[in-house]
């Protein structure tokens, strides 16, 4: 019976664990001011980040040569933060989930010793 119970825990645990997840993403995509989506197991986004990079890659990739120093330093700059905020958006959900497995990790340490003290 024990089995039962804990499994059916389980199946109603996993839809909100992808939903919080994504929610991570969702949360810093929208901290970096993107227009988001959040859909059951992804989500999407975009930006002025993303519309900056997308047009300094088209600008470069016509008279890239010719461009003076500081115009190579702002493609070198939106092309950075791009790739940074991308990788924050990224590692949020992970790191969301990592964070809610160490903390049920502490709960059961903590009802474990409880437990094994009889209380």
């Amino acid at each position: 019976m024990k089995a039962l119970h804990f499994t059916l825990i389980f199946i109603m645990m996993v839809p909100v664990g992808t939903l919080t997840h994504e929610s991570a993403h969702w949360i810093t995509a929208r901290y970096f001011g993107n227009h988001t989506e959040l859909h059951y197991a992804s989500v999407s986004y975009h930006g002025e980040t993303q519309k900056k990079f997308l047009e300094v890659i088209e600008a470069y990739s016509i008279d890239g040569d010719s461009w003076s120093q500081e115009q190579k330093q702002s493609y070198k700059s939106a092309v950075r933060n791009y790739i940074l905020e991308g990788k924050a958006i990224t590692l949020s959900g992970p790191l969301q989930t990592l964070l809610t497995g160490l903390i049920g990790c502490l709960i059961l340490l903590i009802r474990r010793k409880s437990h094994l003290n009889g209380i």
